[in-house]
């Protein structure tokens, strides 16, 4: 089991420009991993030979998968934080890494090259169809892609009750920027990714979608209620509805 310093892995964060970044490297690391470990169990990703964690952020979800699987790529198209990345995975020693700045939507991989792709709360942060496409492009025959996404529920929240705010985030501009950015999106117009603008796309749709890209066998739930193991201990970090609306979703598809 990988095991670090806590106060050594904190100090990564000191390089980062934005005091939300600061705040989100603290929230994810603070988690204890076996967190995370548990949740890849629950869908089944461990014991695969090739894996993509596809936007891989801070990292955590990374140094799970590199320890239940035996080769990984990580990409992440911020600069910021694939350096961070690069710090920890030196850190921990972690030789089964590779890590890459890229976009999730142009894959620079041959077609069938990964058993498994993780994508978490990624997605909707560029041209999610173009995504799914070269996720579909790049798995092997039968196998599975892992996202997830949040639905109008959660925004809702956010224009209610603070989440999380720093002295350059506000979660109500941040929600009201997404409600917007899918207007346009939707529409054709100029599509904005920038400072977690995001997309917002319910679980219905993107369920239609992979179907239609060629995805097989679409499982949908809550974030964090997919189990096919039957593990225990498995925590979400979201509710499925707010206000009676979808709030965090998950969905694994195969090819």
């Amino acid at each position: 089991m990988i095991s670090f310093e806590k106060k050594k892995l904190m100090e990564f964060s000191s390089s980062l420009s934005f005091q939300r970044d600061k705040e989100f490297f603290h929230r994810v690391w603070n988690t204890k991993l076996d967190v995370y470990i548990n949740r890849l169990k629950a869908i089944g990703f461990f014991d695969k030979d090739y894996v993509l964690d596809a936007g891989c952020g801070f990292g955590q979800w990374s140094v799970c998968l590199s320890e239940l699987n035996k080769k990984l790529v990580s990409i992440e198209i911020d600069s910021e934080r694939t350096n961070v990345c690069k710090k920890l995975f030196d850190y921990l020693n972690l030789k089964n890494i590779d890590l890459m700045q890229s976009s999730i939507e142009k894959l620079k991989f041959k077609n069938n090259t990964f058993d498994v792709i993780f994508c978490y709360g990624v997605i909707f942060l560029c041209d999610y169809k173009s995504a799914l496409k070269e996720f579909y492009r790049v798995l092997k025959p039968n196998g599975k892609l892992y996202f997830s996404g949040a639905g109008l529920g959660w925004y809702i929240d956010n224009l209610i009750n603070d989440h999380h705010n720093t002295k350059d985030f506000n979660s109500f501009d941040m929600a009201v920027s997404c409600l917007k950015n899918t207007i346009n999106f939707m529409n054709d117009l100029p599509f904005d990714n920038s400072n977690n603008k995001q997309t917002i796309v319910p679980s219905i749709i993107m369920k239609k979608l992979c179907s239609e890209i060629g995805f097989q066998n679409i499982m949908c739930d809550g974030e964090g209620f997919i189990n096919l193991t039957n593990m225990k201990n498995v925590r979400s970090f979201f509710p499925k509805e707010h206000f009676g609306i979808e709030s965090g979703y998950e969905i694994l598809c195969e090819k």
